[in-house]
């Protein structure tokens, strides 16, 4: 039997510790965020779901063209940043090293 790639979906986005609108469902890609010059930190939740009960999900995030980063928690902080355009990824990883696609957000901090 041929195993399905897990589904990884952006579950929270917090601005400086404020809530962003984001699905209760999750989301696979949020686009366009435009933050002002002190809204420098960004804190994403994420969840992997396999295709098998209980199946034990990895996670590998980067922002922009940095390497892959490897973690079991579903929350990344980043503190301090720049003012610049971002791209956030984050996919999910079976025990069999199957990669799910990307889920991303996009922000620009002015």
């Amino acid at each position: 039997r041929v195993r399905q790639p897990p589904t990884i979906l952006i579950t929270g986005l917090r601005v400086n510790g404020e809530s962003q609108s984001v699905s209760v469902l999750g989301e696979t890609s949020i686009q366009n965020i435009e933050l002002n010059a002190d809204q420098k930190q960004i804190s994403v939740e994420f969840i992997g779901l396999g295709a098998s009960l209980g199946e034990k999900i990895k996670y590998e995030y980067r922002l922009d063209d940095a390497d892959w980063t490897p973690t079991t928690e579903r929350t990344v902080n980043f503190a301090n940043l720049a003012s610049d355009s971002y791209q956030f990824q984050v996919r999910a990883i079976t025990a069999d090293r199957i990669y799910s696609s990307h889920a991303t957000v996009s922000f620009k901090i002015f």
